[in-house]
């Protein structure tokens, strides 16, 4: 019996190209997989760690959205810090 015609022996090249190709798709994908899910974790944290400067600034906006009535109602002193302070500067 013969080996393979060359016909039989391409088809096979191709096959067993086919697998490696398939198997380097996989192992990137796995790699790709991976990668966003660590892009994910270090995105909560970075979330995480901005949560109470979020709670800051909803509060000093909450206060700007209604400074004359804040600053209205103030007392004495309380009317005295804001001006200093929009005097000196606004530090944000």
């Amino acid at each position: 019996m013969r080996g393979l015609s060359s016909k039989g022996r391409s088809c096979s090249r191709h096959t067993s190209r086919t697998r490696s190709l398939s198997t380097k798709f996989k192992r990137e994908q796995t790699r790709i997989a991976a990668e966003i899910d660590g892009a994910r974790a270090e995105l909560a944290k970075a979330e995480a760690a901005d949560s109470p400067y979020q709670s800051m600034l909803e509060t000093a906006l909450s206060y700007i959205r209604d400074a004359r009535s804040g600053y209205a109602n103030a007392d004495p002193d309380v009317k005295r810090s804001w001006n200093r302070t929009l005097i000196e500067r606004i530090q944000i």
